[in-house]
């Protein structure tokens, strides 16, 4: 068995990104064997198996990923490999094992003043996991004790991401006052840099916020404006969760072809990507407006709580 196909994609990539030749030739030599189960989650043309065995070959993969860079990689350049494998989980829906490789992180950061920044980008990520877990209260402490250490540094841009954070826990809470004074702030630290990824985040927040508060044409305006942005950043991630928040408008405004067709989108890059968190939320609102359509048709007009728009932290 060909051991580089056993590697399961995205963990790959950030192999590809750290390890040179040998150390990939070393790392396939002693991690695997013909008995191992990475070959068997993915399908011929590469589409992934979201089984059990699927997702406990992740969590092996991860651990055997580590535990290989302790030993071959300096130690900034294994913090950033675990940085890179902390995202790659969050978007995978790991959250449990992405909150224990912050932790790691943050454990060896903690060690030196010179590290503080990248303590406060992992704090930000914790907080951000938290939040996808609703637990607000544990996402805020963490987010706080991120902005004391990006204050001390004078990081506009990691002030703007957790204005932006605490915004959308708000607005997740149906707090809009709170947190439009929240984006506003996050906006304000941009003044000077204007960091294209965050200001996107912030304005299809915004464009989530106004859509809340029935402004339906200055929602979409905020929304095409993200979108725009996070196109000419490649981010894909974020263009199929703008793409869901459109096929959200379209559907309170009961344009249901027109929100279709933006669910369709979100699901095809998200498809194409593997963002689980992505896919599941489109196909709940292409299932609302199909369940509403039924209704309609047998029981007359209907109406339903429509489902939730994505909030982009």
């Amino acid at each position: 068995m060909n051991g580089t196909l056993e590697i399961l994609p995205g963990i790959k990539e950030i192999l590809d990104k750290f390890l040179n030749e040998n150390q990939m030739a070393e790392f396939l030599k002693t991690v695997y064997t013909d008995s191992d189960l990475g070959a068997s989650t993915m399908n011929l043309n590469g589409d992934y198996n979201n089984s059990f065995e699927f997702r406990e070959n992740i969590r092996r993969q991860i651990d055997e990923v580590i535990t290989f860079s302790e030993g071959k990689l300096d130690f900034e350049k294994q913090l950033m490999m675990l940085n890179n494998l902390g995202k790659l989980t969050i978007e995978r829906g790991e959250y449990s094992l992405a909150k224990n490789i912050y932790l790691k992180i943050l454990k060896e950061t903690n060690k030196r003043k010179s590290l503080d920044n990248i303590s406060a980008y992992s704090l930000l990520a914790l907080g951000d996991i938290y939040n996808r877990e609703a637990r607000w209260k544990r996402s805020l402490e963490h987010i706080d004790k991120a902005i004391k250490l990006f204050d001390s540094q004078k990081d506009a841009k990691g002030l703007a991401r957790c204005q932006n954070l605490i915004g959308a826990i708000h607005l997740g809470q149906g707090k809009i006052g709170l947190s439009s004074k929240h984006f506003e702030e996050g906006i304000s630290h941009l003044s000077q840099k204007r960091d294209k990824s965050v200001l996107a985040m912030m304005e299809g927040n915004l464009g989530t916020l106004k859509s809340m508060q029935g402004n339906f044409d200055l929602a979409f305006t905020y929304y095409r404006r993200a979108l725009l942005k996070f196109e000419e950043t490649g981010n894909l991630k974020r263009i199929a969760e703008i793409r869901h928040n459109l096929g959200m408008l379209h559907t309170q405004k009961r344009q249901y072809d027109l929100a279709l067709a933006e669910f369709d989108t979100c699901l095809r890059i998200s498809l194409s990507a593997n963002y689980l968190p992505t896919q599941g939320i489109a196909f709940l609102g292409k299932a609302f407006i199909f369940a509403h359509r039924y209704k309609r048709n047998n029981e007359g007009e209907v109406d339903y709580p429509v489902p939730r728009f994505s909030r982009l932290c």
